[in-house]
């Protein structure tokens, strides 16, 4: 009964969407606006039936959270964090994102940790903030934890929440 409870967990987290305001085509939206909404919070919790079905995916949980107001004119701070398959280890850090053009944004993650684009992307027919990576390296409690091309963890779709704080 726990793993069907955990399932069922997993599922709902997994399919929570982006805001209802979120409608009509993805290049449509506007990202700065999406990023800049009130107490952005951009994360995915992965179930145990989706890590089944990916071995080779190291990231349990991952988020993305506003640090400062977005805009396309100035560099602005992302914080990426997200939590290790197995021992449950959570990792974190500041990046630093740039909008490339209207529906594109690079971010670097401090300390050489790597690169992401931020974009709005489709899952199973609904609009998510899509994070592409590159090869990424995060620091927390238990040293370093790297993934990306290496990994099944290249592409994450991630939900939006009203929350103030983004745990993963």
């Amino acid at each position: 009964m726990k793993d069907v409870s955990q399932a069922v967990l997993g599922i709902l987290l997994g399919s929570l969407v982006l805001p209802v305001t979120w409608s009509g085509q993805a290049h449509a939206l506007d990202l700065a606006k999406v990023l800049n909404s009130p107490k952005p919070c951009f994360k995915r919790i992965y179930s145990s039936q989706h890590l089944n079905d990916h071995p080779r995916q190291m990231v349990a949980a991952i988020g993305l959270e506003s640090a400062q107001n977005v805009t396309r004119s100035k560099p602005f701070r992302l914080v990426l964090s997200v939590k290790r398959r197995g021992d449950g280890a959570r990792f974190s850090s500041a990046t630093f994102c740039r909008f490339q053009n209207d529906r594109l944004v690079t971010c670097g993650v401090e300390g050489d940790g790597g690169t992401f684009i931020v974009s709005i992307g489709e899952l199973n027919g609904r609009k998510r903030l899509k994070v592409t990576t590159r090869e990424i390296n995060l620091e927390g409690k238990k040293g370093f934890f790297g993934f990306g091309l290496s990994t099944d963890d290249h592409i994450f779709y991630l939900g939006s929440y009203r929350i103030h704080h983004c745990p993963v």
